[in-house]
């Protein structure tokens, strides 16, 4: 017997069904791309493998409940015969599949040691070896390395593309637990067996409620072991049975769909060929229930609302993760915005003042300009003085002392200028006064000529008596010739002319001085204008505006993928 509706929903069509299918994989296909980190891959996969799973023609139907509850022995009943091992102080350690075949075979899949999968066909006698959990250490562990154990036999209920899958009893020990729910989020409908004795514990109603809301409401539940519950007390356990688990389910399986059998009574009855009873011991009426379900559309219908519920469960481990990868890059950007815009500013105000000093300091090296022009000139006439007095072809020569001074101007003011100046990283043009219009400018008499004379009747005897070095001699006697029968002092006249030019070029190169100086003023006006206080963001700051940028994309990615699953169950009225 069975609680629960009477008939089952079938208003979605499957064209419907193809053109839901077809949206999803929309969604599936314009994923965000990026150079994920690990843990976005790891959440993301489960959610890409999916989308090749709404399409499979394969159903699982996945058996579970608590430790003891009867599973195997259930399954076994549906099968016909005893081929699960069931033992009274031994239970389920590994998920049995049990698939459709004409010819029956079993096989292992399991671990090695070094981590690869093998997969072996085994014997129905060993299926006890494999699956049962072992005891020899005294605490209950499933057989080491085994995966899961695969049946194929020629059942006819699961020629419907059908798959039954037996698991190990949930909330024995949590190892156990969630390999059951590893399988149950692979199933299209979930099979809760109750064991009548011991009915909804919280547990099992806090695990019911879980199934539910991950499967979309594909759950229908099983009262197993009724026998044992005393005939005039049945109907009070099954209306609070259906109480308990009102608002489970959905408009396609049941809400709830309850059904009460005794496996045990169910599998001596298939064993022995007798009639099923229509009483409360017969399986039967879910198996009709089952392949009803199967081979029509209404199965299509359970799967694809079931594999949209695990969907939405691994969105939304994908939407948490994102959200909050969202929320750190955006502090991130927020933190480092804020702290280069005050590094910015700092540089700015910085630079700023440092213009500002350098302006003042441009000032202040006009005002040394005298310093430097008396220093100019005590160089250049000491230098040329000196020439004069001990070379009788100081004319020639007057040239190398002006430039010689002049060179030292220049780098006086160059000097200044460049100390604080280089802190704004403008280039400075090197300080080059205009040279090619300057004349050392000395002018001697009318009578120079018989200077000239003098000097060179002394710088010819000069020779003579000191041949190949005469010139002292010569320009001594050259002086002395030009002063004495001349009566001109050619050197006198020269010192004195000399020191009249030299103030003269002093005029000159302070005004090209201060022309040098005004440009290189102008050079920090226009540096001041032209400078980029708004700098390109530091890698940091471009790194964590990508991270923003990318899982914002994430985060409307999988809302808007949400609100395309939730349009989908307000068209199929889950």
């Amino acid at each position: 017997m069975f609680i629960g509706s009477e008939k089952m929903s079938s208003h979605v069509t499957l064209s419907t069904l193809d053109r839901h299918f077809s949206t999803l994989e929309k969604w599936f296909s314009s994923v965000p791309k990026h150079d994920s980190p690990d843990r976005v891959k790891t959440l993301l996969q489960p959610i890409l493998d999916l989308q090749h799973n709404f399409r499979r023609k394969e159903k699982q139907i996945t058996f579970f409940g608590a430790f003891k509850a009867g599973k195997s022995t259930l399954l076994n009943a549906i099968i016909g015969s005893e081929m699960l091992p069931s033992r009274v102080n031994r239970a389920t350690g590994v998920v049995t599949k049990i698939g459709y075949a004409s010819q029956p075979s079993a096989s292992v899949t399991s671990h090695t040691s070094n981590g690869k999968i093998t997969k072996k066909t085994i014997p129905f006698d060993d299926l006890a070896k494999y699956i049962l959990l072992d005891l020899s250490s005294g605490i209950s562990k499933p057989p080491q390395g085994v995966e899961e154990v695969v049946l194929h036999i020629p059942l006819p209920l699961l020629q419907h593309h059908c798959t039954l899958a037996d698991t190990p009893g949930s909330m024995d020990t949590q190892a156990l637990t969630e390999r059951a729910y590893q399988e149950i989020e692979k199933s299209d409908l979930a099979v809760m067996v109750l064991s009548a004795d011991k009915l909804l514990s919280e547990t099992e109603k806090d695990t019911a409620g879980r199934v539910n809301e991950l499967l979309n409401g594909n759950i229908v539940f099983i009262i197993n072991r009724i026998g044992l519950v005393d005939k005039e007390e049945r109907e009070d356990v099954l209306a609070w049975a259906k109480t308990t688990l009102r608002g489970l389910g959905n408009s396609l399986v049941g809400q709830p769909r309850i059904f009460v059998a005794d496996a045990k009574v169910s599998l001596q009855e298939k064993t022995n060929h007798t009639v099923q009873t229509t009483g409360i011991s017969s399986l039967l009426e879910f198996e009709q229930w089952l392949e009803g379900a199967l081979s029509t559309p209404i199965g299509e219908k359970i799967a694809f609302i079931s594999r949209l519920g695990i969907l939405e469960r691994h969105l939304l481990n994908a939407q948490i993760l994102f959200q909050n990868q969202l929320a750190e890059a955006q502090i991130t950007v927020k933190d480092l915005t804020q702290a280069e815009a005050q590094a910015s500013a700092n540089r700015q105000t910085q630079l700023e003042n440092g213009i500002m000093r350098d302006s003042l300091r441009l000032s202040s090296i006009k005002t040394q300009l005298d310093h430097f022009g008396e220093t100019f000139l005590n160089s250049y006439t000491t230098n040329a003085e000196k020439l004069i007095v001990s070379d009788s072809e100081w004319q020639g020569k007057l040239n190398s002392c002006l430039h010689l001074a002049l060179n030292s101007y220049c780098q006086s003011i160059y000097q200044g200028i460049t100390s604080p100046i280089l802190q704004t990283s403008i280039e400075v043009p090197i300080c080059d006064l205009n040279s090619s219009t300057i004349n050392p400018g000395i002018i001697l008499t009318e009578d120079s000529s018989a200077a000239s004379i003098g000097g060179w009747i002394g710088g010819t005897i000069g020779t003579l008596l000191e041949p190949g070095g005469g010139t002292i001699v010569g320009a001594g006697l050259g002086a002395w010739l030009g002063q004495s029968f001349f009566g001109v002092d050619v050197k006198q006249q020269a010192l004195v002319s000399l020191r009249c030019s030299a103030h003269s070029i002093l005029e000159t190169i302070r005004v090209q001085a201060e022309q040098y100086i005004d440009e290189v003023d102008q050079l920090l006006i226009d540096f001041d204008k032209s400078y980029n206080f708004n700098p390109q963001p530091s890698p940091s700051l471009q790194t964590a505006q990508k991270n923003d940028e990318y899982y914002s994309s994430l985060v409307s990615w999988s809302d808007e993928f949400q609100n395309t699953i939730n349009n989908i169950k307000m068209e199929i009225v889950i």
